[in-house]
């Protein structure tokens, strides 16, 4: 079962790395502007497979934003936290 949660959990992982490397180059502003931005667009899309998609597709589209969503905001809030 582990293999097919697989890409969900890495994309996840991938987007908190990518949101912490990034907190360490730009400043607070901007990583908060940036992740909200991020932030409205996973849940856009969030939406967009639920309302639109309405399939097996649309729910694995679901979990890959909402897992990307959750790793944007754990980046953001460590990278905040290093930052102090």
């Amino acid at each position: 079962m582990s293999e097919g949660w697989f890409p969900i959990l890495f994309i996840g992982i991938i987007s908190a790395i990518g949101i912490l490397i990034m907190s360490f180059k730009v400043t607070r502003t901007v990583l908060f502007i940036t992740s909200s931005i991020l932030s409205l667009i996973c849940i856009s899309l969030f939406f967009y497979s639920l309302t639109d998609i309405k399939s097996w597709k649309g729910f694995a589209v679901g979990f890959i934003t909402i897992s990307s969503l959750i790793g944007i905001w754990i980046g953001t809030i460590i990278g905040m936290l290093i930052k102090k």
